[in-house]
């Protein structure tokens, strides 16, 4: 089996040997903390790799994104990308466990594979392949991040890329071709509050925002349950200090996620209708904020895109999962960009400490990324020639 003039036994070859390199950076990369909108110094380390090696031109951009461009031939630009941030902040122990089985620690998978890969391509991929390549590392897609970086770099980036790809470490086999909409909202409460028996405290914040949440749900029970990606999720509630005190304040973070803008917004509206409702009949100051929107988009399952990534899972005997995601791929394919989401590994615990990857399964993730940009490369020139 080959992969345009490469076979894909040499290219494994290949692989294995770089391997050693590939975990190296995975770790260096995943013991540098990167919360989001303090991404810095993780982009410091990989703007460095970069220039290791030696890439033409690495910079990082006003919002903190790394990019790196390699040309060696005048074609269109085909963009790979991985976001830099975490769900962790830099109270968290980052030190990364690694053994002949997985490889542990706070994002590994999430993102920190995907930042590793990115320096892997520049070593794996042939120089001429695909000939004008974006490697791109984001700031701003988990939480509050809004996919900030992404939005400035499709809304700035002067040439119109060919074809994108998304990495994610989890989930060798996903080809997530749309992306549900998403809108995150933050509702605080904000009360007299005191000693729960010596002072005039009014409404408990908490009690309210309970209510709330309660209320919210009544409304998401009413979508039929033949809408599956429908969702709504109360996602944390942050409130009080003691037994005896009635609290000063709560804040709840409430997630909608749906397929259909239109169902998106009305959910929205609802919600958004009943907090103005608490907020004229209840005695504590409550406000809302609106703190993310992703667009509902995505590329049919028929596309070329999708098509050449579902023929290179099946060469690599890897059952492809198609479907939606919330990634930084919304962003290009709303912007008329062909972007699918990849997975490159199988793992666990997600966004959790001790997250995991499986070292069996690095090898076919990176064979496939690598594949990936031959091959539907290869289809866009032909595609303009």
């Amino acid at each position: 089996m080959s992969i345009g003039d490469l076979e894909i036994p040499t290219l494994r070859e290949k692989i294995a040997r770089d391997r050693m390199n590939l975990l190296s950076d995975l770790v260096n990369i995943s013991q540098v903390p990167a919360p989001t909108f303090d991404e810095s110094d993780r982009a410091e380390v990989l703007a460095d790799a970069f220039k290791r090696l030696h890439v033409d031109t690495v910079y990082i951009d006003p919002v903190g994104n790394v990019i790196a461009h390699r040309k060696t031939r005048n074609t269109p630009p085909v963009c790979v990308t991985a976001h830099l941030d975490t769900v962790f902040d830099r109270s968290v122990n980052h030190t990364v466990q690694i053994d002949d089985r997985v490889v542990s620690g706070p994002g590994v998978g999430d993102n920190s594979l995907g930042l590793a890969t990115l320096l892997s391509i520049v070593r794996l991929l042939p120089e001429d392949e695909p000939g004008n390549l974006i490697l791109l590392a984001t700031t701003g897609t988990e939480g509050r991040g809004n996919l900030q970086g992404t939005r400035y770099f499709v809304k700035n980036f002067e040439q119109q890329v060919g074809f994108t790809l998304c990495l994610e470490g989890h989930g060798l086999g996903r080809i997530d071709h749309w992306s549900l909409g998403t809108i995150r909202i933050q509702i605080k409460t904000e009360s007299q509050g005191g000693h729960v028996w010596r002072d005039k405290t009014g409404e408990n914040p908490i009690r309210v925002i309970s209510q709330l949440v309660t209320d919210i749900y009544r409304i998401y029970d009413e979508y039929p349950s033949e809408k599956p990606f429908v969702f709504v999720n109360a996602g944390r509630i942050r409130g009080g200090s003691s037994f005896n005190t009635v609290p000063y304040n709560c804040e709840l973070d409430l997630e909608i996620r749906a397929d259909e803008t239109e169902v998106m917004e009305e959910l929205n509206e609802r919600i958004i209708e009943l907090i103005q409702q608490y907020k004229e009949r209840s005695s504590v100051e409550l406000n809302y904020q609106e703190i993310t929107r992703r667009p509902v988009s995505g590329l049919p399952e028929n596309h070329w895109l999708v098509e050449e990534i579902e023929s290179i899972h099946s060469q690599l005997k890897v059952d492809s999962v198609k479907g939606p995601g919330s990634s930084d791929s919304c962003i290009f394919i709303d912007a008329g960009i062909p972007t699918v989401t990849v997975g490159l590994a199988r793992g666990h615990h997600r966004h959790h400490e001790n997250e995991r990857l499986d070292l069996s399964s690095l090898e076919t993730g990176q064979l496939q990324v690598i594949s990936a940009l031959i091959s539907c490369n290869q289809r866009l020139r032909n595609m303009h020639s």
